[in-house]
């Protein structure tokens, strides 16, 4: 699936609240379940959401690494739309559109964040962000 045909589902989605299972490359990537709250060039942030419904945090993946998006067809979207967290929004101040800007703008909103190496199945640091380089991203 192309870039831009993932951005034309993931927005989609972001207009309708509907929720969405997206499986994402490479081969050790979970699928993220929950609301796309914010689509830009390169990044998704979505509202996660656990099995029954319950919000569970933001995640950021690359938008390249949507490797299939599916509507959820199971009772999950209708109990979160009960839940006071509803309607899913993204934060204030959240900046998509560049590695550094999205790392800066969510440390500065939330004291933990956590950062999970491509490629690798445990590769996961979560604490407070110390410095972002401009270098590969």
């Amino acid at each position: 699936m192309k870039s831009a045909q993932r951005r034309e589902q993931l927005q989609e989605a972001l207009d309708s609240e509907a929720v969405v299972r997206t499986e994402r490359t490479p081969k050790f990537a979970g699928a993220i379940h929950g609301f796309v709250v914010l689509v830009g060039s390169k990044w998704v942030l979505m509202r996660q959401i656990s099995d029954g419904g319950y919000f569970d945090g933001l995640v950021a993946f690359r938008l390249k690494q949507g490797s299939r998006i599916t509507t959820d067809t199971t009772i999950a979207p209708t109990f979160a739309k009960t839940r006071p967290e509803w309607p899913p929004t993204a934060p204030a101040d959240i900046e998509i559109s560049s590695t550094p800007q999205l790392l800066r703008s969510l440390a500065a909103q939330y004291r933990l964040i956590g950062v999970q190496q491509e490629r690798k199945r445990s590769a996961l640091w979560i604490g407070l962000l110390d410095e972002v380089s401009e270098g590969r991203a």
